[in-house]
């Protein structure tokens, strides 16, 4: 494979510069978006790991990481997701994830 041909975070002799990998962990998690609006929360899930993989700590990829595991019905996934996000910046993830995104998880009642 010729050096800057890039076919998946997976490659392990990436030569490209950071600013690139973060180009790149942006179509994926633009595309997990995507994913996510048509109801394809399996390929959200592939889309998002694949930018995580190349920037562990892209906010917004990690909150579609763990709410396609919501929608897929992978809680203990999705709340390995949340940790992420949480040891990125507690704030931003706080913020983002029950302003935002509104996930509907199921919470136990208080009474």
């Amino acid at each position: 494979m010729a050096e800057s041909q890039v076919t998946s975070p997976s490659d392990a002799n990436l030569d490209v510069d950071d600013d690139t990998l973060k180009a790149i962990a942006k179509v994926y998690s633009s595309r997990a978006a995507v994913y996510f609006r048509l109801g394809n929360y399996q390929e959200t899930l592939n889309d998002a790991t694949a930018a995580v993989t190349l920037q562990p700590t892209f906010i917004e990829a990690i909150q579609r990481g763990a709410s396609a595991c919501v929608k897929l019905k992978r809680y203990e996934e999705a709340t390995s997701w949340c940790d992420k996000g949480l040891a990125v910046s507690f704030e931003t993830w706080l913020l983002n994830s029950f302003c935002s995104l509104k996930l509907q998880v199921p919470l136990p009642s208080g009474k």
